[in-house]
C-alpha cells in the first residue's frame, strides 16, 4: 500500500468527494477498510464520496461563533439563490405574482417496483398483531420494562400485557378489545394498563427495540444512525378533555393534539411526547435529543416544517 505525497493534497478546484475517492483508491483501501481505520461508519464515507456531504469539521459549541458561521453561511447561500433566480437557473423554481413557486415532485418509482411490491407483499403469511408482538418481544424482550409501579415486577401473563398495548396503540379501547379476544375480561386489561403501563415504561421499552434495531446489520444501509429530524402529526380528540387538547384554528374548530415524533435516519421512531396542539412543536426539539433512552449518538438533526419549508440544523 502506497503512502501519500504531497500528490495526494487536495487541488484548489477538487471537492471533498472527489479528494476522499481518489486519496483512498490511491491508498489501496475500500470504503469499509476506510472507514475502520478513520473510526468512521461506513454509510458517513458513503456520504461524503457521494457528494451528500461538504464539511468533516464538529459544530462548534461555542453559541456566537456558531451563529457567527451559520449567518456567514446563509448569506452566501441566499446570494447564490438570487443570481440563479435573476438568471432563470433553478430547476422547477420560479417567481409569480411575486410569489416563489415550487413544482411539485413527480413520482420516480417505476410501475414496476411497484408491481413487484405487490407481489413481495402477497408472500408475506398473514398472521395475528399479538403474534407478531410475541415473536419481537422475543427478539428484544421490551416487555421486560413494563413493571409494577410499587413492586417493580414484570408482568406474569404477557398475553394481557400485548392486548394492553395493541389496544391502545390502535386506540381501540380496552373495552372493545376485551370483546374480540376470546377469554379475556376488561377488569384483566385494565389493571394491567393501571399498573404496568406508563410513560416511563414506554420509553424503555421504546429505546429497547430501537437499539435492537440499530444493531440488525441491514438497517446500515438507511444510515448510520447519527442523523435525525423530527415534526408533529396532528390527531383529534373525542371523550374526556385532557389537559392537552386545545383548538387551534390552522386546523378547524375540533379539539386536536400533536404527537411530536423524532425519528432516526435508520427509520426509527426514538422518542415521542404528547404536547398542545396551540404550542409551536419547534420547542420541544431539544427534548427528543436530550431526554430520549435508546443508545442512538444523534449529532445532527433537521427539523422540517412543512408549511414553511424551513430546515433547522443543529
Amino acid at each position: 500500500m502506497s503512502q501519500p505525497d504531497d500528490s495526494t493534497l487536495p487541488t484548489v478546484a477538487e471537492g471533498l468527494a472527489n479528494y476522499i475517492q481518489r486519496l483512498r483508491r490511491q491508498l489501496g483501501l475500500t470504503q469499509k477498510e476506510l472507514s475502520e481505520k478513520a473510526g468512521i461508519h461506513i454509510q458517513t464515507i458513503r456520504k461524503i464520496e457521494g457528494g451528500q456531504t461538504s464539511r468533516l469539521n464538529a459544530i462548534t459549541t461555542d453559541f456566537l461563533t456558531y451563529i457567527a458561521q451559520r449567518t456567514l453561511e446563509l448569506s452566501e447561500q441566499l446570494e447564490i439563490v438570487s443570481t440563479l433566480m435573476t438568471e432563470q437557473k433553478l430547476v422547477d423554481v420560479r417567481m409569480e405574482k411575486e410569489q416563489l413557486v415550487v413544482t411539485p415532485l413527480s413520482s420516480t418509482v417505476p410501475k414496476e417496483v411497484e408491481e413487484f411490491s405487490r407481489k413481495v407483499h402477497r408472500l408475506l403469511p398473514k398472521i395475528k398483531l399479538t403474534d407478531l408482538l410475541v415473536e419481537v418481544d422475543a427478539w428484544t424482550e421490551f416487555t421486560k420494562h413494563f413493571t409494577h409501579v410499587h413492586s417493580g415486577e414484570q408482568v406474569a401473563d404477557k398475553v394481557v400485557l400485548l392486548s394492553a398495548l395493541l389496544a391502545d396503540g390502535i386506540n381501540l379501547g380496552l373495552t372493545r378489545m376485551a370483546d374480540a379476544i376470546p377469554g379475556m375480561s376488561f377488569e384483566r386489561l385494565a389493571w394491567v394498563s393501571d399498573w404496568y403501563i406508563r410513560d416511563e415504561t414506554y420509553s424503555k421499552a421504546m429505546a429497547e427495540i430501537v437499539n435492537f434495531h440499530t444493531r440488525v446489520p441491514f438497517a446500515a444501509y438507511w444510515g448510520d444512525g447519527t442523523t435525525s429530524s423530527s415534526d408533529g402529526q396532528r390527531f383529534k380528540a373525542a371523550g374526556h378533555r385532557c389537559l392537552n387538547e386545545e383548538i387551534n384554528a390552522k386546523y378547524g374548530k375540533d379539539r386536536s393534539v400533536l404527537f411530536y415524533t423524532h425519528i432516526s435516519d435508520q427509520y426509527t421512531p426514538f422518542h415521542i411526547k404528547v404536547i398542545n396542539a396551540t404550542m409551536r412543536d419547534a420547542s420541544h426539539v431539544l427534548d427528543g435529543l436530550l431526554y430520549h433512552e435508546s443508545d442512538l449518538q444523534i449529532t445532527e438533526h433537521y427539523r422540517t416544517h412543512l408549511t414553511s419549508f424551513r430546515l433547522q440544523a443543529f
